[in-house]
């Protein structure tokens, strides 16, 4: 019961405090910048890396789909966050994205292609917003810059797993899947 009248001033306190994004702020604006943030942000180097994890796990002539999908969607998002700047409602969506793709990794022979590439869409979008909301004073050199080291890192998640996967298979993914979701876990 004493703990009840606590709720209130908790509420109170998060409403009254400032926002604290976990993606870079007005300082990251250069293409170098951009291309440090996937491999400074672990958020983001998880998924990266997830999506090319799940690109091999599809017959070599659809395993493109995943990352450019992505790449597509990162940088429409991108755009809508530089449009529209910066939104703390898309940071619990790219912590969810930590979930889904370690649930896409730990189901990948099970799940609907069709299904996969939509929600890789769709927390693609929610990754480019965060961050193009965020690209400080010179978006585009930024937001480029975060997109050619996301496509290296989708090209080295997909070459490493469809070496893995390939003496492997599905068992490997799955416990892939269980090892990125304890590091979601981690992160949220």
């Amino acid at each position: 019961m004493k703990h009840m009248f606590k709720l209130p001033l908790v509420a109170v306190a998060a409403l009254a405090s400032s926002p604290a994004f976990a993606h870079p702020g007005s300082a990251a604006h250069t293409f170098a910048d951009g291309m440090a943030h996937p491999l400074t942000g672990a958020d983001h180097l998880m998924v990266m890396i997830a999506v090319g994890l799940f690109a091999a796990t599809r017959p070599l002539s659809r395993a493109w789909q995943a990352p450019a999908v992505f790449l597509a969607a990162l940088l429409a998002g991108s755009l809508a966050g530089v449009t529209y700047g910066a939104s703390l409602a898309v940071e619990p969506l790219v912590t969810a994205s930590l979930f889904a793709f370690a649930g896409l990794l730990l189901f990948a022979s099970r799940v609907d292609e069709r299904y996969a590439l939509m929600l890789i869409a769709t927390f693609g979008l929610f990754h480019g917003y965060a961050h193009g909301g965020e690209a400080g004073s010179a978006p585009f050199g930024f937001c480029a810059g975060m997109l050619a080291t996301s496509a290296v890192l989708h090209l080295a998640g997909l070459g490493f797993g469809a070496r893995l996967f390939q003496s492997r298979g599905g068992r490997l993914a799955a416990a892939l899947g269980l090892g990125a979701a304890g590091l979601a876990l981690s992160l949220a």
